[in-house]
């Protein structure tokens, strides 16, 4: 079970990396100065194509705390149960 929640965890990790990137990136493109000019006269459209790489940005990292508190809670149970036993 460990094995497979760190590789979920892993996988989490990379995607948020991922969406970090597109951020990165989509940010560079609003700072290279075409859309500075155009910022005045943004339409819906561009203000949602500016938002979705943030917004997949909080997914891919609530997914990964979900996957990071499974594994912390495996690791206590794990423990737990060694401790038992060596009693």
């Amino acid at each position: 079970a460990m094995h497979r929640v760190s590789g979920n965890l892993k996988r989490s990790y990379l995607a948020v990396q991922e969406r970090l990137g597109d951020i990165a990136a989509n940010s560079q493109e609003a700072l290279s100065g075409v859309l500075v000019l155009q910022a005045y006269a943004k339409t819906d459209g561009e203000q949602r194509r500016f938002d979705r790489p943030g917004e997949a940005y909080l997914g891919a990292a609530d997914a990964m705390v979900g996957n990071r508190t499974k594994l912390s809670l495996l690791m206590g149970l794990s423990n737990g149960l060694g401790l038992l036993l060596l009693l």
